[in-house]
């Protein structure tokens, strides 16, 4: 078993882990922010997150393949984040 959430999260706050442009007083407020959420505000952002960077990677595929419908897009992006094994079986479950 791992170590308990705040645990994990304090643990960033170590230099090791910190981003190179980050002060350790910046990493502690990010930790501390984080703490404040919650486990369910964390799960909201981060699931916030995937729905914002699915979001941008449709429309790159768009922007690359104009003819693409939005539907076409999305698939193209589920086929290369899944793999087109799994994104045929759950496309076709539908």
């Amino acid at each position: 078993m791992g170590l308990p959430a705040w645990r994990t999260l304090e643990r960033m706050t170590d230099h090791h882990t910190s981003a190179n442009d980050t002060t350790n007083a910046a990493t502690a407020a990010q930790v501390a922010a984080l703490c404040r959420l919650g486990a369910a505000g964390r799960v909201l952002m981060a699931a916030e997150m995937r729905d914002d960077a699915l979001r941008i990677a449709v429309a790159g595929e768009r922007r690359r393949h104009s003819h693409l419908t939005e539907a076409e897009a999305r698939l193209a992006v589920l086929h290369r984040i899944w793999g087109p094994d799994l994104a045929r079986r759950v496309t076709s479950a539908r």
